[in-house]
């Protein structure tokens, strides 16, 4: 017969899991952060980038895409939605 020994505080294993089912949904609730500064950031297409658009997945329509994009642009924060942000190109 083999005995163990567990500390008196210690958590069972349905309260650890209880705890880790509580600590992933508050994580999973907490707002994703954004930019926050108001400042605007500088961006570098750089060569080899590429730009596409048009339908993905089972859509057929075409995708067109420019490649070997280069340049700068600067991004800033405009304003903020509940739902989306928006940012000044």
């Amino acid at each position: 017969m083999k005995c163990f020994l567990r500390h008196r505080n210690a958590l069972s294993l349905p309260a650890r899991v209880l705890a880790l089912v509580i600590f992933a949904f508050a994580a999973a609730a907490a707002p994703a952060g954004a930019q926050t500064t108001t400042s605007p950031t500088l961006y570098r297409l750089e060569a080899g980038s590429s730009f596409s658009r048009g339908c993905y997945g089972p859509c057929q329509c075409p995708i067109f895409t420019t490649k070997d994009i280069r340049g700068t642009y600067t991004l800033a924060l405009d304003h903020v939605y509940p739902l989306f942000t928006c940012y000044r190109v």
